[in-house]
């Protein structure tokens, strides 16, 4: 329908407001109670205008448009009762704009100067409030209140969380009244679309509460799990669905971001929970047992929806079978090219194989969903070890990526090291993955602090072993194994001895222990040596059977691909993982250094993009499997939310546990993964909520600036 506007035939939409059809159009109308997003309210009286017919000023925010409609937006009589209306509010309100958060982006602000309004007229009322700061994401600056609702229609009407509301005060002035007492009574989902809406500083994030470099994108401040996934994963879309009951919709959101849904349930580092703002109120969400239990509990229905592009007639080699070399590989097919994987290995997986142990990732978990990879036409060649690139291009290959990861294990050349006994950290795991486990003595020490050489203690204690030492030059508190790593094999009776270098391994022939000595501090100097000073008089020897060096990996045979190299063993690339080479790519820990599972997903993704792109293609390797629909409004009411604690997976004894190769924790059952789900905060939802423009934002398109 049409309607005129200050003498302006615009288009207006059937049940739309004045206002909004008005500011749709570009027409500026004030106000300030109003909100996109919510039900019109009229307590500001900033929206009034004059319609043909009607007798006196009508609040536009809440008058519906008919055909025809004639209305003028200013006159001297409704500017008069604005500028009365926002007198009123600043009687009440702090003179102190400069120094509030919202300055600059203030719809208060915007009015004042829209029309020509100061403080000065009316006599000052305000009084003075107390900033409460018991809500553990946000500030309530009650001063600044205007008492326009939005905050309480954001949480009753949008929401329908219910945790705000009116009531009068000891004066009898009506105030916003919240019923957030972090206790088992309180009614906030902590979604802070009140904090989204309210057009002043009353409501204000506290910034501690956003732990992403600054400069980041504020989708993605508001989002922490889903930015800080390195694969970008949508998780809290996905914990919605499994809170839900949608377990396929759930894995079918994974899977549109990651081929190893399982085999990351298990293993993933899980960054995304170290950025959870549900632990501000009590403890992050359980994310990736959550994913574990997606993809156990969804079908494939996922695989209706699977992408796969027109063959292209272009033939990838890709020189690895581990999670980088397979994501690449599998994007690549289903752009359409031809893709073969050599590995030198007897089967594909790379580290999730064989430098991972059983009890961490089951080896049908990596063989299920490399069976998926296989399924959209890539060839995997088992057993065969390729060192040159220039062979493969020679061979037909359009292009190459190199996925080689970091299998050779670095040693401490300590006196003794050549002593029976002694092992390397990727020889041991791999050994006991191929079922040829090296034997292991009853005392074994493992050298170094990260989560391989806890992986390697915990498995020497599998395979017999009654003494396991874990020794390392970082202090306990900076260790950069996992802390859930480190907790679980102090429970299986791994004795760990941080802050200690290694001396010499004693022993003729044959290891018979590790000498120590403590270290006062350990640093890096700006070339990257270590500086280490150590305490005087405190050598000690540990008597031990076996020495397992964890101390770090790097690739083997780089230098043979025939590429420029950093470091002297990792491949050199651009920042869309080209080598000096052209049609040459790499990816994973042979670039990035040894990392992580889902890191290395990410960067086969990415390199599978730029070899799309070589090849002639688009390089969107995205794909659309879950269910396209807009994100909820509601989330309803939930009284003593903030206290959900987390919830763990049963887990064997670890008594018990050390005795077999089982996974130390089971798969979540579904009330547990649902209940679990359902603690998550869905800061995602906040995303869609309108951003206000401000007045300036119409110049040339309505009334002028004054």
């Amino acid at each position: 329908m049409q309607i005129t506007v200050d003498g302006k035939v615009i288009s207006a939409k059937e049940g739309q407001s004045v206002l909004d059809a008005a500011l749709d159009a570009g027409i500026f109308i004030p106000n300030l109670c109003h909100h996109p997003d919510l039900m019109p309210y009229g307590a500001c009286r900033l929206c009034l205008v004059e319609i043909e017919g009607e007798d006196g000023p009508q609040e536009s925010c809440s008058t519906i448009v008919r055909e025809g409609m004639v209305v003028k937006t200013t006159s001297e009589h409704i500017d008069r009762l604005r500028r009365l209306s926002l007198e009123l509010m600043l009687a009440e309100h702090p003179n102190d704009c400069s120094g509030c958060p919202k300055f600059g982006s203030c719809p208060l602000q915007s009015m004042l100067q829209y029309l020509g309004v100061t403080g000065g007229r009316m006599r000052s009322t305000g009084q003075i409030m107390r900033k409460e700061t018991g809500n553990p994401l946000f500030v309530r600056d009650m001063a600044r209140c205007i008492k326009c609702g939005r905050c309480v229609r954001a949480c009753r009407a949008l929401r329908k969380a219910n945790a705000l509301d009116y009531h009068r005060d000891k004066n009898g002035d009506v105030v916003v009244e919240n019923d957030l007492t972090l206790t088992e009574t309180d009614m906030c989902r902590y979604c802070t679309a009140c904090v989204a809406v309210c057009p002043t500083g009353a409501l204000q994030d506290k910034p501690e509460t956003f732990r992403l470099p600054e400069g980041t994108a504020p989708a993605d401040e508001l989002v922490p799990c889903r930015a800080t996934c390195p694969a970008h994963t949508d998780v809290p879309r996905y914990l919605r669905y499994v809170k839900e009951g949608r377990y396929d919709d759930a894995l079918a959101v994974i899977r549109e971001a990651v081929p190893f849904p399982k085999l990351l349930g298990y293993v993933c580092m899980h960054p995304c929970e170290t950025a959870c703002r549900r632990e501000f109120v009590s403890e992050p969400v359980s994310i990736r047992n959550i994913k574990r239990f997606a993809a156990t509990y969804g079908s494939d229905a996922w695989k209706a929806r699977r992408k796969q592009l027109p063959p292209t007639g272009k033939r990838v080699a890709v020189v690895g079978g581990g999670p980088a070399g397979l994501t690449s590989a599998y994007y690549l097919a289903k752009q359409g090219h031809s893709v073969t994987v050599f590995e030198a290995l007897p089967e594909a997986g790379g580290m999730t194989r064989y430098g991972i142990p059983e009890y961490r990732v089951p080896r049908d978990v990596v063989r299920k969903e490399i069976a998926d990879i296989q399924e959209v036409g890539v060839e995997i060649k088992t057993g065969e070890r390729v060192t040159s690139a220039a062979e493969l291009k020679a061979a037909g290959y359009d292009a190459v990526v190199l996925a080689i990861g970091t299998h050779a294990a670095s040693a401490l050349p300590l006196d003794g090291s050549g002593n029976e006994g002694v092992y390397r950290s990727v020889d041991f795991l791999r050994a006991a993955r191929l079922d040829e486990p090296m034997p292991v003595g009853k005392r074994v020490l493992v050298a170094g602090g990260g989560d391989v050489a806890f992986d390697c203690a915990r498995l020497a204690l599998r395979l017999g072993a009654e003494e396991v030492h874990v020794a390392c030059l970082e202090a306990r508190d900076v260790m950069t194994a996992r802390p859930e790593e480190i907790a679980e094999a102090l429970e299986e009776g791994v004795l760990i001895h941080p802050g200690r270098s290694f001396v010499r391994i004693e022993g003729d022939g044959h290891v018979t222990g590790m000498t120590l000595e403590k270290v006062k501090s350990f640093s890096f100097d700006a070339n990257g040596a270590a500086v280490i000073e150590k305490e005087p008089d405190s050598l000690e020897t540990i008597a031990v059977d076996n020495v397992i060096f964890a101390v770090g990996q790097k690739p083997a045979g780089a230098d043979a691909f025939g590429v420029a190299l950093k470091r002297g063993a990792y491949f050199e690339v651009d920042g869309d993982q080209r080598c000096s080479e052209p049609g040459v790519f790499a990816a994973g820990d042979a670039v990035t250094g040894t990392r992580n599972v889902i890191e290395a997903v990410a960067g086969g993704k990415k390199a599978a993009s730029a070899v799309d792109l070589f090849l002639g293609g688009d390089g969107d390797i995205s794909e659309k499997l879950a269910p396209d629909e807009p994100l909820p409004k509601e989330i309803g009411e939930y009284q003593g939310f903030c206290s959900l604690m987390r919830l763990r997976p049963e887990a064997q004894e670890p008594g018990g546990r050390v005795r077999n190769m089982q996974p130390v924790e089971s798969c979540f059952a579904e009330d547990a993964a649902r209940f679990e789900a359902g603690r998550c905060l869905q800061c995602d939802l906040r995303t869609q909520i309108c951003k206000q423009r401000l007045w300036s934002s119409f110049a040339g398109e309505g009334r002028e600036e004054a």
